[in-house]
Formats: C-alpha cells, structure tokens, sequence
C-alpha cells in the first residue's frame, strides 16, 4: 500500500512540476527564436537566459555587431515580454517560429563598443538616422555642412559612451495587421518614436518580417538636451553666434534643395524650421508614401530618398498638421551658374548610388516567415476609457501618431495621459470625439 501512495505522489509532484518546467523551457525556446531571426541582420552574443513566471524574459549583456560594421553595441540587458499562457500552451516545435498577437522588447543601456568607430562615424554621416528624423541640425552646423555633420562638431555632440535605450512594442489586430512602436531614446539628449501599422505581405496567420507593408509612418521627437549641445557645438563654428548658425543652416537647406530638386522651403515652414532647432522642442510628424512600400526598403533608404518618396505633415499643434510643399524657385535671386555646376555633380552622386544600391540588391536578406498565434490583445471599449485609469495603454486617433503612455483622467471630453521614456516624459491630451481605439499593452 505504501508502495502506491509513494507512487501516487511521485505522480503528483512530477504533475505539479512539469508546468513550470515547460514554461521554462519554452521560454528560453522562444528567446532563442527571437535572436535567431535578429541575427539576420548582425552577430549576436550574450551570457545567459533567464525567465521570470510573468512572462519577462531577460538576455544578459547582449552584444550587436550590425552587418557591413566592425564596431559593435553592447547593452545591459534585452527583455522580452510575452503573454505567460503563449509561452505555457504552444510546443517547442511551434515556438521556433511563432510570434505572439503581442510582444514588448526592450534592450537597455547600449553603448558602441571600442572595436572599431565605424559605426559611430556612420551616425555622423547619416545625421543620426534613423534614430532622428529632419537631419538633426546637420545643415549649416560647419559652413559647408548640409546632410551630414563634420568629425569635430560630431564629436562635441555626441560622445562615443553615449547610452541608448531601444523599445519595441506591436500588436496584432483584427484585420490581421500589425500596431508598431519603435522607440529610441539618447540618455539625457532626446526620445524618437516611429509608429504605423503593418500589413503582411503573406497572409494573415503567417508574415515575412522584412517583407511587411507599410504606407504611413507616425513620428514623435522630444528634445531634452540634444539641441542645446548641438547648438553650442554649431555655434562655435561662427564665433558663437546661434543667430549666425540658424541663418547658414537655412542657406545651406535651400541651396541643398535647389540644387537637388529645383525647389525650395517656403516661408512658413523656415520659420518651423527655426522652431524645430530650439531647445526642449517637442514636434510630431506623418509620413505618407504615395503607394505602399515593402518595410525593407525603408530600412534601406537613405534619409534624403525616404523624404523625396513621403508626403510630409508636421504637427502644429497635438492635433492639427501643415502639409510640407515645397515651392517654386525665385531664380533672380539664384547663381545659375552655380546651380548648373551643382546639378552636374547631382547625376554623378546619382549614379554612384545606383551603383550601390544594385550592389546592395544582390545581398538582399532573405525572408524569415513567421505564423502569429497567442492570446488577443486587450481592447477598452471607447465608452468606458476611464477603466483603464492608472493603466499603460495605446491610444489611436482618427488622425494622428499613436501615443503609449499612462492613463491619467478622462474628463472634459479630453482623454489625458503621460509618456515617461527613460530620460524624458510628456504630458498629453488628447480630445475624445478623436480617438479610434484604446488597448492595454503590457
């Protein structure tokens, strides 16, 4: 008789752990998948694993050399979160290329290692793109500058052991596309979020990460000592006049667009441009292509492609947006023989870019296919927002960027909420009768 009680508890206690040990073995699973697909676009490292019961997932000191660089990206930590029950439910087999209906990943406290500085003098180049969007202050910084910055003022501005923080949230939602944030935060400089709405170019159960759709792009800046840092490292280069910088960036901008594409800013946008130059400014923007564009191709693009290839809508207000048209060009008061040289030198840039891009072509990534399963995400019904007071939620509007943040009222047909970034928050109102949706994310 002792002999099938011993029996009956072994059973018991082998019942009890084997759920645990599953999740635990199903999360390492699944955090695997996750770097094996990242690792498509570089070599990854790190130290370890570990998985805690609510569904976080922690990679240890991950480190990131992106294809093409020798310099590399260290960070403290990569966390995955995921429903517990997607973790729990679905088999090893499933987990090796299933994504969850919704899913947070976040990687702290990068730094640029000391391999090599290949990739820091590539943000310089770009003018922090795609980390920033607008060039960052890149036109005029030095008197020749206008899409990229010069090695000195670059390296007053941005320190190599800068820290970064990178945040990425999606959702899946009933019509089988995909709610995207892409957050990307400078320690005590700025915080950028890119949002939009993902459509597969495969099916709805199934996706090819790289060959998702898109056709518009939300964006969201907030300054909080970029600028400052910036202006004074631009200014020094005119004696320490910001005026005299502003106006040389303006020049150079002009010049850029006259040269490039017969056009030029017309007034009302210089003077948001001045704005857009200020310290602590805080702006939003869309991005609309003509025509959808596979989300490849926007990691491809250059910044000055994407800008020539979108639709631009600035924020006036948290609500309302001015259309980016350029105007005609005044030629009296144009060098056209200066114009012509520089047009001259337009078609050969041209053309050497096409030469990169075939070349790029024949390196194209393969497609990595994915099929979604899990739990849905938590919807709030619009007539009872104020539920989700105290929550983290994700509001869409019939107009503007998506905004992530804590609910903090809904009162005065104004639906309130802030968005704390790591080194930065901002305060938000947003009126009822504009907002489409409202989910909980984790």
């Amino acid at each position: 008789m002792k002999k099938y009680i011993l029996i009956f508890i072994t059973v018991v206690i082998l019942l009890s752990i084997y759920p645990t040990w599953r999740y635990f073995s199903n999360a390492k699973i699944f955090a695997n998948t996750v770097l094996n697909y990242a690792s498509n676009l570089g070599q990854w490292t790190n130290s370890g694993i570990s998985t805690s019961l609510n569904g976080k997932i922690t990679v240890r000191n991950p480190v990131f050399t992106p294809n093409g660089y020798s310099q590399g990206m260290q960070a403290d930590s990569m966390i995955i979160t995921a429903q517990p029950m997607f973790l729990l439910k679905n088999s090893r087999s499933d987990l090796q290329d299933m994504l969850p209906e919704n899913l947070t990943v976040a990687v702290n406290s990068i730094q640029l290692n000391d391999n090599a500085d290949d990739l820091y003098q590539s943000l310089r180049q770009s003018a922090l793109w795609k980390l920033q969007a607008g060039f960052a202050g890149s036109f005029g910084c030095s008197k020749e500058a206008t899409t990229e910055y010069d090695t000195q003022s670059w390296e007053q501005i941005i320190s190599t052991n800068q820290v970064y923080n990178f945040d990425l949230y999606y959702s899946r939602q009933n019509n089988g596309s995909i709610d995207t944030d892409i957050t990307l935060d400078a320690e005590n400089m700025f915080t950028s979020t890119w949002s939009g709405n993902l459509k597969s170019g495969f099916n709805d159960k199934q996706i090819v990460i790289r060959d998702l759709l898109v056709d518009k792009l939300y964006y969201y800046y907030l300054d909080y000592g970029f600028n400052k840092v910036k202006n004074k490292a631009c200014s020094a280069n005119y004696k320490g006049s910001y005026a005299a910088y502003r106006s040389k960036a303006e020049n150079n901008i002009q010049e850029y667009l006259r040269t490039n594409y017969l056009k030029e800013l017309p007034k009302e946008f210089l003077l948001w441009f001045h704005k857009s130059l200020q310290s602590d400014v805080e702006y939003n923007a869309i991005f609309e292509f003509a025509e959808r564009q596979y989300l490849n191709k926007f990691f491809d693009m250059t910044q000055v492609d994407f800008l020539s290839q979108v639709k631009t809508e600035i924020g006036t207000t948290e609500n309302d947006y001015m259309l980016v048209e350029l105007a005609e060009v005044d030629y009296t008061k144009v060098d056209t023989e200066r114009l012509k040289q520089e047009l001259e030198q337009r078609e050969e840039q041209k053309r050497q870019e096409e030469l990169k891009r075939l070349a790029e072509e024949e390196n194209k990534m393969k497609p990595i296919v994915h099929t979604i399963g899990g739990a849905k995400s938590t919807k709030v019904p619009l007539n009872n927002i104020a539920s989700a007071i105290g929550k983290r939620v994700r509001i869409k509007t019939w107009r503007g960027r998506p905004v992530i943040g804590y609910l903090l009222s809904v009162e005065n047909n104004l639906v309130e909420l802030e968005s704390i970034f790591r080194t930065g928050r901002a305060r938000i109102s947003v009126p009822l009768d504009k907002v489409s949706s409202v989910e909980i994310v984790p």
